[in-house]
């Protein structure tokens, strides 16, 4: 379970939230992106991992070895800055969707600010006083549950129609930033560093077998966030996400574009909306006046 970690540190708001808009709004076009992702993880972190077990150093040594001079030198910083940077923006989206979390338990916004507040301190407390092999164990079953989770509503759900052609690459019409957003979250580059930094004193087959185990649950999990998002009834999805449609009392538009064919930036933002939970503050909001104008 140690290898899970790699798992447990990709998935997250920014992957759940882009496999869960590419199987609303594309269905089953996009599954074909997951596979390509995994793949990618799998082949970045087990060469990351057979460097540092074959040299003996870590992934960051061994770049700083082989370029200890201009202009390499240069390269190698902006690389390290660069991978500060993401691992940063990394977790300010994992503090956001702790907070999404905690709202949508209470609407109590002290509580929400102390979960915050002590979220950070508390990691580093585990951190330092915990052993690597517990936090791993930890985080491997908090995987584990996930799978378990996310393949229970799956199951209860079904399959898409047409799942298997999803495996072909497609690209819908405007689907091309989802799908890099998919790949993107679902393979991020700083998890090279931590495939290199857990392969220190383990054994090449372990590697291998951790980071192939890993790399599949990684797949598995953000493809059955896509199969979940798929709703049964797509004609009702339309009707949802259309309000002129439900004050009328109208059925839904039968020529109107598949979701196949890409969905407005309004209509996903409506259904986003409509997921989340009432801000606390809209509630009290004063009443608008009506009257005549004078």
């Amino acid at each position: 379970l140690m290898w899970a970690v790699l798992t447990a540190s990709t998935i997250g708001p920014g992957s759940v939230a882009m496999c869960a808009c590419a199987g609303a709004d594309y269905e089953a076009k996009l599954v074909w992106s997951v596979v390509v992702a995994a793949l990618v993880a799998w082949v970045m972190q087990d060469g990351a991992g057979r460097l540092t077990i074959v040299s003996g150093r870590s992934l960051g040594r061994s770049i700083r070895l082989l370029t200890p001079h201009r202009p390499r030198a240069y390269m190698r910083r902006a690389l390290a800055l660069g991978l500060t940077v993401s691992s940063f923006a990394y977790e300010c989206n994992i503090w956001a969707g702790t907070a999404d979390a905690v709202r949508m338990l209470t609407p109590d916004e002290g509580l929400r600010r102390f979960v915050l507040l002590t979220s950070g301190p508390a990691c580093v407390i585990l951190l330092v006083s915990g052993s690597t092999e517990s936090v791993s164990l930890g985080l491997g079953l908090a995987t584990l549950l996930l799978v378990l989770l996310f393949l229970a509503v799956a199951i209860l759900t079904g399959l898409p129609p047409g799942f298997e052609r999803g495996f072909l690459p497609t690209l819908p019409d405007g689907s091309a930033p989802v799908a890099l957003g998919v790949l993107g979250t679902t393979s991020p580059p700083p998890n090279i560093v931590l495939g290199s930094a857990l392969a220190y004193g383990a054994s090449l087959g372990a590697m291998r077998e951790g980071v192939a185990i890993s790399s599949a649950l990684t797949g598995l999990i953000s493809l059955l966030i896509q199969v979940i998002q798929y709703p049964s009834d797509r004609s009702d999805l339309r009707r949802r996400s259309n309000p002129a449609e439900i004050r009328a009392g109208s059925k839904p538009n039968s020529s109107a574009p598949s979701p196949g064919g890409g969905y407005t930036r309004a209509r996903r933002v409506q259904r986003l909306r409509a997921l989340l939970p009432p801000h606390p503050r809209s509630s009290h909001r004063r009443p608008r006046r009506r009257g005549r104008r004078r």
